[in-house]
C-alpha cells in the first residue's frame, strides 16, 4: 500500500496494488469512458447500450476500475444525471463520491442540491458518441501502474465527526 492526498481535496485514500487481470468486457467499458472527454458525462446505461448489455455490469466493471483517474470513470453517471456511486461508495455524503463531484466540478459541470447535473448543461454536456475501440484502445497495459483507490482508515472518532456534519 501507498498513502497520499488524492486530488487536493484533502482526503487521505491508500492505494492498492492490482494484480488481478481485467476481463475483455470491463477493458471495453474502460475503453468507453476513455473516450468521454473532460468536461462532458456519460451514464451507465448509455456505455451499456453500446456494449449491448445492461446498466449493472457497466457499474461493476467501473466500480473495479484500477487506472482512475487516468480512465475516467468519474465521468459516468446515473441515468437520471445525478452522481451515481464512485469507488464502491453510493452515499452523496461520502468522501469517495465527493471528490467525484469535486472532479467533474473542476472539468466544468455544475450540479444542483438534488446532486444532478443542472437542467441547462444535461443535453448539451452529455456524451453518447462511443466508437468501436481498437484492439490498441483495449490494450490497458500502457497505462500507469494500476492502482486502486480505497477509502481511508477512520478511528471512532473521526467516524463520530463525519456523521455529526
Amino acid at each position: 500500500y501507498q498513502r497520499r492526498v488524492h486530488g487536493g481535496v484533502g482526503v487521505v485514500c491508500k492505494q492498492k496494488i492490482v494484480d488481478e487481470p481485467l476481463t475483455p468486457f470491463a477493458c471495453h467499458v474502460l475503453a468507453c469512458c476513455k473516450q468521454i472527454p473532460a468536461g462532458f458525462y456519460s451514464t451507465y446505461g448509455d456505455i451499456a447500450a453500446f456494449l449491448q448489455t445492461s446498466a449493472r455490469p457497466v457499474g461493476t466493471a467501473l466500480k473495479k476500475n484500477p487506472y482512475a483517474p487516468v480512465v475516467p470513470c468519474h465521468r459516468v453517471l446515473a441515468g437520471d444525471s445525478s452522481i451515481g456511486g464512485f469507488n464502491g461508495a453510493k452515499d452523496p455524503n461520502s468522501l469517495q463520491v465527493q471528490r467525484k463531484l469535486h472532479l467533474l466540478a473542476e472539468e466544468g459541470l455544475v450540479f444542483g442540491g438534488d446532486y444532478r447535473v443542472v437542467a441547462r448543461l444535461r443535453a448539451v454536456r452529455r456524451f453518447t458518441s462511443f466508437v468501436q475501440p481498437t484492439a490498441a484502445d483495449l490494450e490497458l497495459s500502457s497505462l500507469s501502474k494500476p492502482l486502486r483507490l480505497e477509502p481511508p482508515e477512520q478511528s471512532a472518532s473521526s467516524s463520530k465527526r463525519m456523521r455529526a456534519n
